[in-house]
């Protein structure tokens, strides 16, 4: 079963540490809410002001039997070293000071009008996370999906084709976190790479006229580090269509993915499964085939030999697990991929 590695702080970790005033603190826990990416990635101060300089482990070392008297032949692992850069998001909100008097001169109120902003964040987080490219947008960070993106890649091992062949494709993931596969990083000396910003009241101007209002600065600076590439799983061209009338074998893939990963990354990285709203739903049709149903408040559902959880606790989100992984849903994972060859 994974292991939720407690050792490693998220960005919500960091910010309740470092924060007295509390506000970068709530701000991270309003984009925990919104990119459930943020609840399980844990995060590394950079030993660069732009990001992190690392070493990435390609190939393991060959050991060699001896005999007496013969020497042992050397070896070494492979590795290689890589800039991980981080991208500067911001966003600045601003709320009208009269309104802001009419409802008591309240910081909740001010901070309820700043939540779109703040959702707008987390869900640009979590698509550069996926589908980020530095080549085409230098200001983002480099994400999954243009690092696994070819079978005959170096690391093509950890992606597994999904047998799609049209245009409406998606994927699932399995992410190995820790300090030992795949981190996220904010610039050294940044306190988080999360910054927010009471600006005060302003004069904001615009072509219809002059405002008086309450503006805030919303800034994150944040990539991602993948010491060994081995820690991720890709499952691509996943068929949408297919899905839908259950022609994946999304069950017998997951296996794939689990296997993929080494031993020594799923025993000590914190795993979970990402996929769309599509997918997810395709899996609890699966997972609801047969029911166990004496348990108040929580189904566990058991199909086909393999086990699929599905707990439903009162007011929540139902959650999903494979073998005791979450499996987590994704808004950011489109249904539109290119497909992987």
């Amino acid at each position: 079963m994974a292991t939720r590695l407690t050792l490693n702080p998220t960005l919500l970790d960091i910010q309740r540490a470092i924060d007295p005033d509390g506000t970068p603190a709530m701000v991270a826990e309003m984009m925990h809410t919104v990119n459930p990416i943020l609840d399980d990635m844990p995060m590394m101060e950079g030993n660069l002001q732009t990001g992190h300089q690392g070493t990435i482990r390609t190939g393991l070392p060959t050991p060699a039997w001896r005999l007496l008297n013969y020497p042992t032949t050397k070896s070494k692992s492979k590795r290689a070293q890589v800039i991980d850069t981080c991208g500067n998001l911001e966003a600045w909100a601003e709320v009208d000071e009269e309104l802001f008097k009419l409802n008591g001169a309240k910081e909740a109120f001010r901070m309820s009008e700043d939540v779109a902003h703040i959702e707008a964040m987390a869900q640009e987080i979590a698509t550069t996370l996926f589908y980020g490219n530095t080549a085409v947008n230098p200001e983002r960070f480099l994400g999954l999906s243009p690092r696994f993106n070819l079978t005959t890649a170096e690391n093509g091992s950890q992606v597994i084709l999904g047998g799609g062949a049209s245009t409406d494709n998606t994927s699932m993931w399995l992410l190995s976190w820790g300090p030992r596969s795949l981190t996220g990083i904010y610039p050294k000396g940044m306190n988080g790479g999360l910054d927010v910003q009471n600006l005060g009241v302003e004069t904001s101007e615009t072509s219809n006229g002059l405002m008086r209002v309450l503006r805030t600065k919303f800034n994150q600076k944040l990539g991602i580090h993948l010491t060994d590439w081995e820690g991720c799983v890709r499952i691509c061209n996943l068929d949408v269509s297919s899905m839908a009338t259950g022609d994946v074998d999304l069950i017998s893939l997951m296996i794939e993915a689990w296997y993929t990963i080494p031993l020594r990354l799923r025993n000590q990285g914190r795993l979970v499964f990402y996929c769309n709203p599509t997918v997810k739903q395709a899996l609890v049709k699966r997972a609801i085939q047969v029911l166990e149903p004496n348990h108040a408040g929580t189904g566990n559902y058991i199909t086909g030999g393999h086990t699929l959880t599905v707990t439903q606790l009162e007011n929540s989100e139902p959650m999903l697990r494979f073998w005791g992984i979450p499996v987590k849903e994704c808004d950011a994972i489109v249904n539109t991929e290119d497909l992987v060859a």
